[in-house]
């Protein structure tokens, strides 16, 4: 009964076909339309259970480049899918509340290709079957970053035709990057899939993200927040959505992974750090944006340690290739290369070692950075790297010894200042002839027992001293402000009794002075403070404190003082 429905169907239709071509005479030419890459290709009773898989994920990849099949329900139309496994696609789209994951791709972000695997198992049963087959999956295909993660399909025989029925994804731990630079192009696939067809940042979608710490993401609903008008996105360091997004570098910066990455937009770049959370999973945790000398200083320095890991930049001449460097700056290179007959050093370093950490913080002066270089436990060099801005870009034209600001600065000969020595416990300092340093006492009322700071002075010029010693009675609030410029404290105990002591900055960074590391700490509204610790003894601090070279409001003792504080550390020696 079916074979003559099936006859008749055939005869009628060579019937109308006849009759449509005979009533125009000559036939037109056919019209023939544009292949569509999301049409569901037609189905064929002879494929085996891989092909079913291949032709599915063809379709579905096709599909996502225009369009949502989720979204769009496409799904519904396809040949290749059994009922039950689409009824149970909808219901866990339905329990997403805020995000979730593509029940097809077990992933968020779409790969560059998936393979169904040429071996599969098959049982055959009566009226029926069932198979099993492999699909990899396969992120940056071909390129250095390409990610491969497999994950289990299975099909099942309905009319003598293979359907898929149900999807197995991987397990979490499997599922999620393992590394680094995985989790950087996991997330940044995500993101630019996401961009093309909504906004991430006003959905706030990137809250939703496994890739991202907590802290990050409340940082960039900070930097969203901050923005009057337009701005720009901190993912991306760009207003606009580039083509692509491709790691270039990876080093592992002490125990922060950083990862240099390159845009499709010309010169664009920036930097991801990245931290391990809990179950050893990697998240991004900042973006250093370039187009400064401090994000430009950490994209140079990340790319020249990444190199260095695998050979040299200097000897391979890698770095006149970098687009970082002035013209200048690479003869300059070149010059000090040719000038090492045996040996030398690494002029971007200033140092023959390559260390195993470093931070960048904006430079002492304008159009300058800080790179702290890190060699080991005690051993730091702090370097200065100089940019000039040449056709709108940032580039590094020098580097150089960093010395702290009024450090050198001229007409202070310390040669003939007074010598404060401290035998007890071993350091010395000298300071002008004529300044008064006064002793505090440490034992007056209020002062705690356990109190950690041992020795306080106040150091200051001959006519502040005065003033201050001929003031009594309650202070004038009309009165202009006189208070010594300069102090002192000996704080023993650990960092916490340092911490008790002294109440958290807002900057704080490392530099070298006299061949010893220091704290610099800068609070506001204008304390600066040097802090150090003698070698070998991680039990004594030295603090000394500048309340007017940076204080707003205290020009006038600053310009009495002027100099005299960095000149001073320069003096600062250890028994």
């Amino acid at each position: 009964m079916n074979g003559s429905k099936t006859i008749l169907t055939l005869i009628l239709t060579v019937a109308l076909l006849v009759g449509i071509i005979g009533c125009g005479g000559q036939a037109d030419e056919p019209i023939v339309a544009p292949p569509d890459p999301t049409a569901v290709p037609a189905p064929e009773t002879t494929e085996e259970p891989e092909a079913v898989v291949q032709l599915f994920y063809d379709w579905y990849l096709a599909y996502a480049e225009t369009g949502n099949p989720l979204v769009d329900k496409a799904y519904h139309d396809s040949p290749y899918l059994t009922a039950d496994l689409v009824s149970q696609v909808d219901q866990i789209i339905a329990s997403f509340e805020g995000g979730g994951y593509d029940p097809f791709l077990c992933a968020q972000d779409i790969p560059g290709a998936m393979e169904a695997a040429v071996s599969w198992e098959a049982w055959q049963e009566e009226g029926g079957g069932e198979a099993a087959v492999n699909v990899s999956e396969i992120w940056n295909p071909g390129s250095d970053f390409e990610s491969v993660r497999d994950m289990m399909v299975y099909l099942v025989t309905v009319n003598g035709r293979w359907l898929i029925n149900e999807i197995v994804c991987p397990v979490p731990e499997e599922a999620y990057p393992q590394t680094p630079d995985a989790v950087v192009m996991a997330f940044y696939n995500w993101y630019l899939d996401y961009a093309a067809a909504s906004n991430p940042l006003v959905d706030k979608a990137y809250h939703d993200s496994p890739y991202l710490t907590a802290d990050f993401a409340n940082h960039v609903d900070e930097i969203i927040a901050g923005f009057d008008r337009g701005g720009y996105d901190p993912f991306l360091c760009a207003q606009d959505i580039p083509d692509y997004i491709m790691p270039q570098s990876f080093i592992m910066n002490g125990p922060t992974p950083s990862i240099l990455v390159q845009t499709s937009f010309d010169h664009h770049f920036f930097t991801v750090d990245l931290r391990q959370m809990d179950g050893d999973i990697w998240q991004i945790s900042n973006v250093t944006c370039g187009g400064n000398p401090v994000g430009n200083a950490k994209a140079f320095y990340t790319w020249y340690l990444a190199y260095a890991e695998t050979g040299n930049p200097l000897v391979d001449g890698a770095y006149r290739d970098s687009d970082f460097l002035t013209a200048a700056f690479v003869a300059k290179v070149d010059e000090t290369i040719a000038g090492f007959d045996r040996g030398g050093y690494d002029p971007f370093l200033l140092a023959q070692d390559v260390p195993t950490a470093f931070a960048v913080d904006p430079g002492y002066i304008e159009d300058t950075a800080l790179v702290d270089l890190s060699f080991g436990p005690e051993s730091v060099k702090l370097i200065q790297v100089n940019f000039v801005r040449e056709n709108g870009r940032w580039l590094i034209d020098d580097v150089v010894e960093a010395v702290p600001p009024g450090a050198m600065e001229p007409g202070l000969d310390t040669t003939g200042w007074a010598v404060y020595a401290d035998a007890e416990h071993g350091f010395t300092f000298r300071y002008p002839p004529d300044w008064v340093l006064d002793p505090l006492p440490q034992d007056g009322p209020g002062v705690p027992d356990d109190w950690p700071v041992v020795g306080a002075f106040l150091l200051m010029p001959p006519e502040i001293a005065a003033e201050l010693a001929d003031r009594s009675g309650p202070p004038d609030p009309n009165a202009p402000v006189v208070v010594a410029p300069f102090s002192l404290e000996l704080v023993v105990g650990d960092r916490a009794a340092f911490d008790r002591t002294n109440p958290t900055a807002d900057e704080e960074e490392t530099a070298v002075i006299n061949d010893q590391t220091v704290l610099i700490r800068r609070s506001q509204p204008g304390v600066v403070q040097v802090v150090w610790q003698p070698p070998g003894n991680d039990q004594l601090w030295l603090v000394f404190n500048d309340v007017v070279t940076e204080f707003p409001g205290r020009a006038e003792i600053a310009t009495a003082a002027a100099g005299v504080f960095w000149a001073m550390m320069e003096t600062v020696g250890f028994e």
